[in-house]
């Protein structure tokens, strides 16, 4: 158990001071969350090899971890990891060793001079116009949700972001009148300005007139509700049993909120210590769990409960108590999201920001029910607008800069795509193509090898 612990508190440390050096190195987010991701099971591979610093770390490890990468099959799929999952890995750590070797905590970097081969690029979905047209006439247009993902699959089809990017977008980043938007958090944090088509400038301003400002008063925050989200709603239904039982899954429990109510209060004080009470939203949680096994409230009544019935029940219990006086007023200001709803362009029907699942999802519920490929997925706009702006004739480093490329390679693999297809055409339809092959006889009387 010792020993567990001390890993348990090595792993936070690396894990913490590489959190704070991408941070003050103006790391995206996203970018910061998907090294976290990927250097865990390598920080756990260490550990269960014995070491006990990183100055212990050599050369030797990084390439014992590259062959378990190799042999190592997931869980989930019954698939190995593909050489793109391959590559983010080894990135992943070069990243840590390289933060490392800079900020003085190892004398030598011990993945300097590995290399690993480069992945080899797979032909993506590329949907057709008559696909896309289809796919853009399948939201339900007599509805606000209906209107909004009309709007977002136009912005899609018309400038090509990213998902995180479009639904990060603010109301200030769109230029109806000079027909421009500007992504200011691209990946990376690289800003640029793209071009927005008559059609999405169309739908843009039929969707900020007539259907976001409904949106946004959908979005107002609870007065009366008792346990508040981070945006200051009522908690959802669907939310609540989330919460309830984590302290439950992080003790090995089933995931059951009714296994609280059959547990004694000494067992219940223990695995609510797993809840940091000084996290806001900790806090919320751990009182609505003393709340949940002190009365007989269901999920459903949890969530409508109101302050008025609160006060009615003449309940003692402290966590509540410290929610209501210190954090249920700043859940209700909205203060803990940086991103207030009222800046971001695109609100779900709560009148919020949309998450990136979200989208993702009712993305495949369109793809669904036009009968399309799930291997059109929202990134397959970027791959088809690069590739029929290139087939057009625009410029590599015009489509590099619409699509927020760093690298100029990343897009040429666009031109590989072209030089496939136009392969593909010319077997189709050339006429020399259509005819029988003849073996070839050589009827000279001289070596061929001399004219070679």
């Amino acid at each position: 158990m010792k020993n567990q612990t001390n890993s348990e508190s090595l792993m936070k440390e690396w894990e913490s001071y590489f959190v704070n050096w991408l941070t003050a190195g103006g790391y995206a987010k996203t970018t910061i969350e998907s090294y976290q991701k990927t250097l865990k099971p390598f920080w756990k591979f260490l550990l269960a090899k014995g070491l006990q610093s990183v100055e212990e770390i050599t050369t030797a490890d990084i390439v014992d971890y590259q062959v378990k990468l190799i042999d190592y099959v997931s869980p989930e799929t019954g698939k190995k990891l593909s050489s793109w999952s391959h590559k983010a890995r080894l990135v992943s750590i070069m990243s840590w060793c390289q933060c490392l070797y800079k900020s003085g905590r190892i004398a030598a970097n011990p993945t300097a001079g590995i290399e690993f081969n480069r992945p080899s690029y797979k032909l993506p979905m590329l949907p057709t116009s008559r696909q896309i047209q289809k796919l853009l006439s399948m939201p339900d247009l007599t509805t606000l949700r209906g209107v909004r993902d009309r709007t977002i699959l136009e912005v899609f089809w018309s400038s090509g972001p990213r998902v995180s990017e479009i639904l990060s977008i603010t109301c200030r980043d769109v230029d109806l009148g000079e027909g421009l938007l500007h992504i200011k958090h691209g990946k990376g944090d690289r800003p640029r300005v793209v071009p927005l088509g008559k059609g999405a400038c169309l739908w843009l301003e039929h969707y900020l007139q007539k259907v976001r400002p409904t949106l946004i008063r959908k979005g107002q925050p609870s007065s009366h509700h008792v346990f508040l989200s981070g945006y200051g709603l009522k908690l959802n239904v669907s939310n609540i049993p989330r919460r309830l039982v984590r302290p439950l899954q992080k003790a090995g429990y089933a995931p059951d909120p009714k296994l609280w109510r059959t547990l004694e209060k000494a067992k219940i004080k223990e695995l609510l210590k797993s809840l940091d009470t000084n996290d806001p939203i900790d806090l919320r949680d751990c009182s609505m769990i003393e709340l949940f096994c002190q009365t007989d409230l269901s999920i459903r009544e949890l969530s409508e409960l109101s302050l008025e019935r609160l006060d009615k029940m003449s309940l003692d219990i402290k966590s509540l108590s410290s929610y209501l006086a210190n954090v249920r007023p700043l859940l209700a200001s909205g203060q803990l999201r940086q991103k207030k709803a009222e800046d971001i362009l695109f609100l779900n029907t709560k009148g919020q920001p949309i998450a990136p699942r979200q989208w993702q999802g009712q993305h495949a519920l369109y793809i669904a029910k036009a009968g399309l490929s799930k291997r059109f997925s929202p990134h397959s706009f970027r791959h088809v607008l690069a590739t029929e702006m290139l087939k057009a004739g625009a410029d590599l480093r015009y489509v590099q800069e619409m699509l927020g490329h760093e690298d100029l390679t990343t897009t040429q693999q666009y031109t590989h795509i072209i030089k496939e297809e136009l392969k593909r055409v010319h077997r189709r339809t050339h006429p020399r193509e259509q005819l029988p092959l003849a073996p070839v006889i050589y009827g000279g009387s001289h070596e061929i090898t001399r004219y070679l």
